[in-house]
């Protein structure tokens, strides 16, 4: 079963909490039943748009 598209802000809510759990990315995401590639293009789509926004 699929589970609910997220908006931007709690895409970005989720990355903050998983950066200052202390945990790596990856054991954060299996620990919150979150798959990690899902993760990790999400999180290269925002550092890509705060290093356009700061340009």
């Amino acid at each position: 079963m699929r589970t609910k598209r997220r908006t931007e802000q709690e895409q970005y809510e989720i990355m903050m909490e998983c950066r200052q759990s202390g945990l790596s990315d990856h054991q954060w995401c299996l620990e919150h039943d979150i798959n990690p590639g899902t993760f990790f293009t999400r999180s290269v789509v925002f550092a890509s748009r705060l290093v356009n926004f700061q340009n």
